[in-house]
């Protein structure tokens, strides 16, 4: 069953989190969480969302937003995560010998 749609109303401060599957992790190394700042940044810059805060933990990461206009707040995080696993799946298929050039495009 999926999940009730959350309130993502403009001018609400809201704490999100994202967690990997299982508690696994989703930021193995330094370059993990440079590559998902940078994510996050480029998201939140196509959104009226203003970041007042983050914070990065192994397997989850924390974010205060405020959305400017109604709905911007989701739109924003689903495209941070969304961007966040093709960027893991694209590292994944390079190590293996299987990424295509648009997978590796992913990681510039």
């Amino acid at each position: 069953m999926p999940r009730p749609p959350q309130a993502d109303e403009a001018g609400g401060l809201y704490h999100a989190l994202n967690r990997g599957n299982l508690r696994s992790d989703i930021f193995k190394k330094e370059a993990d969480s440079v590559a998902f700042e940078r994510i996050l940044s480029d998201g939140l810059s196509r959104h009226q969302v203003q970041l007042f805060s983050y914070q990065l933990m192994t397997n989850h990461y924390h974010l205060v937003l405020r959305p400017l206009m109604d709905d911007e707040m989701s739109s924003a995080i689903e495209q941070a995560a969304t961007r966040k696993v093709d960027h893991d799946q694209a590292l994944e298929w390079q190590a293996t010998g299987t990424a295509t050039p648009a997978a590796i495009a992913q990681l510039d």
